[in-house]
């Protein structure tokens, strides 16, 4: 979905753990290559063979033959080679996450641009991004129109209950008035049961396939990295017919290209386990604020 040109920085806890790892490679490489044998080596064919030698002086290209016997230093040396060119690389990198992470420490810059100048100023521009907030108002008025476009929107049986959302939703659960309202609190932008058609191949084999509608329980939006959620809720894991259903959704969904995690976020109950507020917590934190 495409809402402005130029989307928010995309700083994340993935890229601060990114950049631990990499300082704690790099404190590991260094400290290795101060035991190291002092030169590089050389590999030369002969005969279809390599042969190594031991360079150790600036400006003389040969160095001196190591022979089988003394492969162990030759070993030594090539993984010095190795690591003094890994460190290169990884000083390179820790710099550029350093600088970035540096850049974005308060927010998105390009939207601070806009924000930083006068009324007058911003009216006369037309900016490359936008706020939270008239993303989040342009996301939604974009997914209730795609919605309604569609046509397809699942209907309420008569005689089922009525539970509502602290927003107004009519929703079919007590687990999905619990999910909504954590969401709501969370200040993660939402819909219920947007519909989504997704591609089932055929089990022949032919190349044929079908399209299915779906409504999955809530559409979620990242304001701050823009990203997209799909979450279902699995309430009846204890009834058998249901869960073949559900195993039969998740793999659809992950055929096509919704992956837990990534862009698509599931929980589940059943009799004897309910809902747990912690995860739904849990998982807004993780993956939507």
């Amino acid at each position: 979905m495409e809402l402005e040109e130029l989307g928010p920085v995309q700083y994340s806890r993935q890229m601060q753990k990114r950049l631990v790892e990499l300082r704690s490679l790099f404190r590991g490489m260094t400290e290795r290559l101060q035991n190291t044998p002092s030169g590089h080596l050389r590999i030369s064919q002969r005969k279809g063979h390599p042969e190594f030698y031991h360079v150790t002086e600036n400006g003389v290209s040969r160095g001196h033959y190591i022979p089988a016997a003394r492969k162990e230093l030759a070993l030594q040396l090539a993984q010095k080679d190795y690591d003094e060119k890994l460190v290169k690389l990884l000083r390179r990198e820790i710099w550029n996450l350093e600088n970035y992470l540096r850049l974005t420490a308060d927010g998105n810059p390009y939207q601070k641009l806009y924000e930083g100048l006068c009324s007058a100023r911003q009216s006369l521009i037309e900016s490359v991004t936008l706020s939270d907030c008239e993303y989040a108002e342009q996301w939604k008025l974009m997914i209730e129109q795609d919605s309604g476009n569609k046509g397809e929107e699942l209907p309420f049986a008569e005689d089922s209950h009525t539970y509502y959302t602290a927003n107004g939703e009519r929703v079919r659960s007590k687990s999905e008035v619990i999910i909504a309202d954590y969401l709501l609190r969370n200040g993660v932008p939402y819909k219920y049961e947007i519909p989504l058609k997704l591609k089932r191949e055929s089990l022949r084999g032919n190349g044929g396939a079908e399209w299915v509608t779906f409504h999955p329980d809530f559409i979620c939006l990242n304001v701050q990295t823009r990203g997209e959620f799909y979450w279902e809720h699995f309430g009846k894991m204890d009834d058998s017919d249901y869960k073949d259903n559900a195993v039969g959704k998740l793999n659809l969904y992950a055929e096509n290209g919704f992956l837990p995690g990534r862009n698509f976020i599931y929980t589940m109950e059943s009799g004897e386990e309910s809902l747990d507020t912690r995860v739904v917590e849990k998982m807004i934190k993780e993956f939507l604020v």
